[in-house]
């Protein structure tokens, strides 16, 4: 899963009818620091939680899992907004490196 903002809004008249119903979004992964990422590209999400632009998501990129979320698992997706994120909170001793021998 990736932390994202979204960018914005993809209209689309004819799509797949797995996609009728559901928003699809732009979105940009994000460092935890809240930071775009400049390494990793924009990517085409299904929206099941209706976000906005500039909200904060997590995008899962399971593409059976997607599937199975909106029971059609021969619909022609992979990832999908299954949250607004509110907050990260970093553990500082998570991140520590033990210190090297000498």
């Amino acid at each position: 899963m990736l932390v994202c903002r979204v960018l914005e809004h993809i209209v689309a008249t004819a799509k797949a009818p797995s996609y009728v119903g559901h928003k699809i979004l732009k979105v940009i992964p994000e460092n935890l620091d809240g930071e775009m990422s400049t390494v990793r590209p924009p990517i085409i999400a299904l929206d099941l939680i209706d976000a906005g632009v500039g909200d904060r998501v997590l995008v899962c990129q399971e593409g059976r899992w997607a599937r199975e979320a909106i029971n059609d698992l021969t619909a022609p997706v992979r990832s999908i907004i299954v949250a607004v994120v509110e907050g990260v909170e970093l553990d500082p001793a998570a991140n520590a490196r033990p210190p090297m021998a000498l």
